[in-house]
């Protein structure tokens, strides 16, 4: 049977089967040489002096020319006979020697001995000489009295040349000259031995046809002594022709008639065939008689057991399925009875639907366990009864965890589970359970059922607390209580007054649990104590979400959970508007240098300041005394200076006065304001920060009035005011006044610093009034502009507009023209991310056309086109090399996106590079099956391809785990990076790392009361 490569361009080839075997699995059949004894030449030196002697003086006579007639012709026989013998001799001699160097060279590092080479040189030439003189002899006397002898012995020596080194054309000399001789001498003493040379040598070349009357001929001869050997190859030579009821009966003559004698008994090993020509013929009860008649009617049930076994192999299920239970049924009690069934079950399996396997492995279960009549009647065997249920037990494992993981429908993921929880029902305490419950749990997981699966997930821990999957089912389990959870909160609506829901109670318990029973993983310890205090601070409990807080805090205050953990503290205390506790606290978090990081530091501190001012507004409101509160104000002016909110208690101490008529104060705080925070970003407007006021009070368009009224004068803060004015202008819904401000402002301070920045507004707002020519033109003159950064997002910018302009075609030149142009700049360390990220959209954009191209190929073989074996294998390989290379291109493409350097485009490129390896994953498990293989041939061909799809799998998964791990580490999060943590589940990665979900920050102050006329901000 033809041998198969794991490589895919020899799968493709499967069609080049021998003629020999057909369709049908193929045994090893006997050569004549195994069962013939070789006989060997004494190797001695007294043997080959003697041989060497005789040769000597054989050829000087023949030289002086004694003898005549036969005289003559016997003595060139007998040097022929001679040289062969020779030849005989040294072969041995010479294997001998490759033996011994195959073995020094198997011993020597760097030596290869699979490369030596037997040297035959002199057991050739002596063959040359033997074979040379038979055919002079039977050149010169072809009516000499043993020409016969003479033409078999030279087929002989033409047949040990071609063993020897592969002579073909001495093989084919060899067959030429068999023929004569039966042909010539159709009934000498070597007739037979002639046409059992020929039939070997049909036989191995494949040639049955031509091979089969040989060995007929043979084996009519009675007299022969090889002629059961014939009968024996003319029986395997009926099977290759499909006659295999009569090679059956061939080889049960040969089996009950044997002939003694031969290296390897005929009878042993036709008993070993028979069962397959039994099964090719349908003959299972002939091959029972056989046997029987043989004295050994214990092997008729062996003999069904091999044939059912043999039915396997070719792939016969229903067949073997048949037999088997026949088997059984003529003994159900039997110990072996169970494996049996087991075999009957998995031919079923092999040619009906998973559901009809799982209805029989149901069954088998009833049948077969402990209850069961079977187990009833072998209480007694001990060994039995536990193979048998280690037989049904293994099954439920094994066939749960293939439905589970062959990933087809969800109809699978169902008897997986039916599976599953049978084996959990028999055997909850097996070794096994706990690897079951899991798989069981990723199940239910996979399946939506994420409340069982948190009950699973939960007993694989209670089960084996410090086992192998004890962590990984806590996690999980925290990951199965959010899917229900979360979903629970959002569908009923639930406010912080109703407290925790059931399903979030669940959820805790395997928080805590986690963090009780791997107190070490300090990071994802710290993550679920934030976990649990946030869900205790949306359900409103903001005395206990503060202790989880603190907590969180205490384990390590540096990381961005701790500072999350403080600013919920901060939060919560702003919701109980306990402004005090939360002033107080917020001064001790700005002063906790291990806490968070500097901006959180800097913000508790002017969360400390809103909360005095919170204070201040709240004991204004309740007692009305506006003199009360502008003495406040001067204090916090003392206190918090640095406050960013100095200017709106400015402003604020300004509305008071102001309402009670105290001018003074109003000038003292407005001059203040001017004065003290001219760059402070409420410096901006009213001449030291009233517009600023007019801002915090929402009044923008009074503060971008303020700022075009600075613009008017020569004060050196009037540009910054109308930029600011410009700014507001645009949030505010006025692009055309916005628009007015930058140009103004471009034409008055065409050297500022900002200027380009300035005409890069001018751009955007073009652009977002839908003025594509003018945003085009206006990016244009920005492209040799600014900074590196500035001059590749112009580029960027007015790349994207050109399908606007019906010029989208025009887009792929300049994206390449625009990455020529980074490349000088990258070339000179100049550019920043801007630029890089701007570079990496242009190049990911050029990509997505070869990547949209590498996606489309399929590996879909001829179709409907009909095409002998050979064109549709080149074809089917021509699709693999295209789709191989596409997919390679798209890698090489997207990895130089990735080498830009930034952060997004680098990771939707890698999610790219894993979708095209997945999708070339998938290409080769659809792949078109070559139809003129048979369904054996077939079903090989696709085991292969499932190798071969392993590798691009693999390969994709590394891509979307890189770009986890690469949005991971820099806690980014983007529609690609969900995909690529999907995936990597998908592809049983569930440890890969997942980008965390950033929570937004709480902004205490929303929820403050506030009244018109006071700057909240």
């Amino acid at each position: 049977m033809a041998s198969f490569s794991r490589s895919f361009a020899l799968v493709v080839l499967l069609s080049a089967l021998p003629a020999t075997a057909g369709d049908r699995p193929e045994r090893k059949v006997l050569r004549q040489a195994d069962v013939t004894e070789t006989r060997r030449e004494a190797l001695d030196a007294e043997v080959t002096a003697a041989r060497e002697d005789a040769i000597v003086r054989l050829t000087a006579l023949l030289r002086s020319g004694v003898g005549d007639g036969d005289t003559r012709a016997e003595m060139v026989m007998r040097l022929a006979e001679l040289h062969a013998e020779s030849a005989r001799a040294l072969a041995l001699e010479e294997l001998s020697q490759h033996g011994e160097a195959f073995d020094r060279c198997f011993d020597t590092p760097g030596c290869a001995p699979e490369a030596l080479k037997a040297d035959h040189r002199a057991s050739t030439a002596q063959l040359d000489r033997s074979t040379g003189l038979y055919r002079k002899l039977l050149g010169e006397r072809p009516d000499f009295a043993r020409a016969d002898e003479a033409t078999y012995l030279l087929a002989q020596g033409l047949l040990m040349r071609a063993d020897l080194v592969g002579d073909g054309a001495a093989r084919d000399e060899a067959l030429r000259e068999l023929t004569r001789l039966v042909r010539t001498w159709p009934s000498t003493e070597h007739t037979s031995d002639a046409f059992l040379l020929l039939g070997e040598l049909y036989f191995d070349r494949g040639d049955v046809l031509k091979a089969l009357p040989a060995y007929q001929r043979a084996a009519a001869d009675a007299t022969f002594a090889q002629r059961d050997f014939a009968r024996y190859k003319l029986a395997w030579c009926q099977y290759n022709v499909g006659e295999f009821a009569a090679g059956f009966a061939t080889l049960r003559e040969v089996i009950l008639a044997p002939t003694p004698g031969t290296r390897v008994t005929l009878q042993e090993e036709a008993a070993k065939d028979l069962v397959r020509f039994a099964a090719e013929a349908g003959l299972e009860d002939e091959a029972g008689d056989v046997f029987e008649r043989l004295g050994r009617p214990d092997l008729q049930r062996k003999t069904m057991v091999s044939l059912a076994a043999m039915y396997v192999e070719q792939g016969r299920w229903e067949r073997a399925e048949l037999l088997y239970k026949r088997v059984v049924a003529a003994n159900p009690e039997a110990p072996d009875a169970p494996g049996l069934e087991m075999e009957a079950y998995r031919a079923l399996l092999r040619r009906s639907s998973s559901a009809d396997g799982v209805a029989a492995l149901q069954t088998l279960r009833l049948r077969y366990g402990r209850q069961g009549a079977w187990a009833l009647a072998n209480s007694g065997d001990t060994a039995a009864r536990a193979e048998a249920d280690r037989l049904v037990a293994t099954e439920l494992r094994r066939f749960g965890t293939e439905l589970h993981t062959r990933k087809r429908d969800k109809a699978d993921l169902g008897l997986a589970d039916t599976l599953y929880t049978a084996f959990l029902e028999d055997h909850p305490t097996a070794p096994e359970a706990i690897e079951v419950r899991y798989q069981h749990a990723e199940l239910l997981y996979k399946l939506g059922r994420h409340d069982a699966a948190y009950d699973a997930y939960m007993a694989v821990v209670k089960a084996d607390p410090s086992g192998s999957r004890a962590r990984f089912c806590a996690e999980s389990a925290v990951f199965a209580a959010q899917e229900v959870a979360v979903p629970a909160r959002r569908a009923q609506g639930a406010t912080p007054a109703a407290g925790l829901l059931p399903a979030e109670r669940r959820w805790l318990d395997a928080l805590d649990q986690y963090v009780r029973l791997f107190p070490d993983d300090s990071k994802r310890v710290q993550a679920m104590y934030y976990r649990a205090g946030y869900l205790h601070h949306q359900a409103g409990d903001t005395r206990t979400a503060a202790e989880r807080f603190r907590t969180v805090i205490a384990l390590n205050p540096g990381t961005r959970d701790a500072e999350q953990a403080a600013g919920l503290i901060l939060d919560g205390l702003a919701q109980a508007r306990d402004w005090e506790t939360l002033r107080v606290t917020a001064l001790a978090f700005s002063t906790e240098a291990d806490l968070g990081t500097a901006a959180f530091r800097a913000e508790a501190r002017v969360t400390a300041g809103d909360a005095t001012l919170e204070g201040i507004e709240e004991a204004r409101r309740a007692s009305g005394d506006d003199r009360a509160a502008i003495a406040a104000l001067r204090r916090f002016d003392a206190e918090f200076p640095d406050s960013p909110r100095a200017a709106v208690a400015l402003h604020n101490r300004a509305s008071f006065a102001e309402g009670l008529g105290l001018y003074p104060e109003v000038v003292a705080a407005g001059e203040a304001l001017v004065a003290r925070y001219p760059r402070d970003k409420y410096a901006e407007a009213m001449i030291g920060r009233v517009g600023f006021a007019y801002e915090s009070l929402a009044h923008f368009s009074a503060a971008a009035d303020w700022y075009e009224r600075l613009a008017a004068s020569d004060r050196p803060e009037a540009a910054d005011a109308l930029y600011s004015a410009a700014v507001f202008r645009t949030a505010l819904g006025q692009p055309a006044r916005a628009l007015a401000d930058y140009e103004t402002l471009s034409r008055r301070w065409p050297s500022r610093p900002d200027a380009v920045g300035v005409r890069f507004e001018v751009a955007r707002l073009l652009e977002s009034q839908g003025d594509a020519a003018g945003a085009a033109r206006a990016w244009m003159l920005l492209v040799g502009a600014g900074t590196p950064d500035e001059q590749m997002t112009a580029r960027l910018r007015y790349g994207r507009l050109l399908p606007a302009l019906a010029r989208a075609a025009e887009a792929p030149a300049w994206w390449r023209e625009s990455l020529t142009a980074y490349a000088r700049i990258a070339a000179m360390g100049t550019g920043g991310a801007g630029a890089a990220d701007a570079a990496a959209e242009m190049a990911f954009s050029l990509a997505e056309a070869d990547f949209g191209a590498a996606l489309a190929l399929r590996m879909d073989g001829p179709g409907a086109t009909k095409l002998t074996p050979r064109k549709a294998d080149a074809l089917l390989q021509a699709q693999f090399t295209q789709k191989l290379r596409a997919v390679q291109g798209v890698e090489a493409t997207y990895s130089h996106v990735v080498g830009l350097g930034s952060t997004p485009w680098a990771i939707e490129s890698l999610v790219r590079m894993g979708r095209a390896y997945e999708d070339l994953s998938a290409a080769i498990l659809a792949s078109w099956v070559p139809a003129h293989l048979t369904p054996d041939q077939q079903e090989i061909y696709r085991m292969r391809l499932e190798d071969l799809a392993w590798a691009p799998r693999e390969r994709a998964a590394t891509f979307y785990e890189a770009a986890a791990t690469r949005a991971a580490s820099l806690t980014f999060r983007s529609e690609a990076t969900v995909y690529a943590a999907s995936r990597l589940r998908a592809l049983g990665r569930p440890d890969a790392p997942v980008p965390v979900e950033t929570l937004p920050r709480a902004e205490f102050l929303a929820s403050a009361a506030s009244r018109a006329g006071v700057a909240r901000e």
